[in-house]
């Protein structure tokens, strides 16, 4: 007999179904929810081996994520779905768990891994109308007293907070639970019109060669309370004419930040038209995903071109959205005026790690695809505003 199987979506959604209503009669209606982020599982495996102890080299974070999100075409994008083969073990294991879910009239005693005793009552009769009442006003308020745990748990787990920079000294942001890193006092100092933040175009990067230090000079970077959230800043006075000069937010990791991260910034980028024998200009969005310091997922998208417009610039403000929720981080613009809505919804980004910080930065890389220094001059950019806010506060 093979040591693995191969699942119908038929037999994944039943799956998927039955572990679900066990996992959640047990552990007061907590929701479980199908995520990139491995250690959302945790509490699902832990629960497993409660009932299974002995099945924990069977049971991993990676293999609950696949069955979760990994080969379910309802959550997870086309062309990242996985081939939906799991080892026998590993669905045995989920069987014999929802097994414990047992139904019936006499007593059921389960038996966890540290040998207490649980005992699950069964009422041995509900004939009589009363019970039937009883019974279904304690159904309702087991209901609600859920719901409302549901809800203040929610609104713990992602904050609010908005940040429009009236004060930019680095001890009132720091009073407000901002860091900067690796700070360049001289250009930190140069801040040029109140109810702005200022920063400039220093050389520095992430994305970076092998032999190159990873540093963005200034980053101003907040910790991030968000397990689904809509982060929104806007960007005023911004006017790169130069390889790389770029600004924008950044999403990143608790561990190894600079290696792990999703970013969106406008750059400006040069480039050869052989067909013509000519250079070309553009302004561009710039939005890609970093894992352990590899580039996991990049998507470029060329928006304006300056030679066209001359003399008048491509935007005089830009306002960028991320929307993180169910692991994905998706982006939007809006140019120009306040009142206008945000585009269409662009590129879907899993993210592999949970949001830990939020930045914002400036910044023009440090060597040329040929390895030389860059030159670019240091040009400012001025942040009006940044907000956090909980999805389910937001239209």
């Amino acid at each position: 007999m093979a040591r693995t199987l191969r699942l119908t979506n038929e037999q994944l959604d039943d799956l998927r179904k039955k572990v679900k209503v066990k996992f959640e009669a047990g552990n007061n209606g907590q929701i479980l929810k199908g995520s990139t982020y491995k250690e959302g599982y945790e509490d699902l495996r832990a629960d497993i081996l409660q009932y299974i102890p002995d099945s924990e080299a069977s049971i991993s974070l990676n293999r609950l994520r696949k069955l979760f999100y990994y080969t379910d075409s309802n959550i997870c994008p086309a062309s990242q779905l996985k081939n939906p083969v799991f080892g026998r073990d590993f669905l045995e294991v989920l069987e014999k768990y929802h097994a414990s879910l047992k139904e019936g009239k006499s007593e059921v005693e389960l038996i966890n891994e540290q040998g207490t005793v649980r005992s699950l009552k069964k009422t041995s009769s509900l004939k009589k109308p009363w019970k039937k009442w009883r019974l279904g006003a304690l159904s309702l308020l087991l209901l609600f007293t859920s719901l409302l745990l549901l809800v203040f748990t929610t609104e713990k787990k992602s904050e609010s907070f908005e940040e429009k920079f009236d004060h930019v000294s680095l001890s009132g942001l720091k009073k407000n639970g901002w860091e900067i890193w690796d700070l360049d006092a001289v250009y930190w100092n140069k801040q040029r019109q109140k109810g702005y933040l200022t920063l400039y175009t220093l050389n520095g990067d992430y994305w970076v060669k092998p032999d190159e230090k990873r540093f963005i000079k200034n980053l101003l970077v907040r910790t991030l309370d968000c397990d689904c959230c809509i982060i929104k800043a806007k960007l005023n006075s911004f006017h790169p004419d130069e390889n790389w000069q770029q600004a924008g937010l950044f999403v990143m990791a608790k561990d190894d930040p600079q290696f792990n991260h999703f970013r969106l910034t406008v750059s400006f980028n040069e480039y050869y038209i052989p067909l013509y024998d000519s250079i070309a200009n553009e302004l561009k969005i710039h939005a890609l995903v970093q894992e352990r310091g590899i580039i996991a997922q990049a998507f470029n998208d060329p928006f304006c071109f300056p030679e066209k417009l001359h003399p008048y610039q491509c935007f005089d403000s830009l306002q960028m959205k991320i929307t993180i929720s169910n692991g994905l981080a998706q982006y939007q613009l809006k140019f120009h005026e306040d009142r206008k809505p945000f585009l269409a919804i662009k590129e879907a980004f899993p993210l592999p790690f949970k949001p830990y910080y939020v930045a914002l930065g400036a910044f023009q890389g440090q060597t040329s695809e040929y390895g030389d220094s860059l030159c670019a001059e240091n040009i400012p950019v001025n942040f009006d505003f940044l907000t956090v806010e909980p999805c389910q506060w937001v239209d």
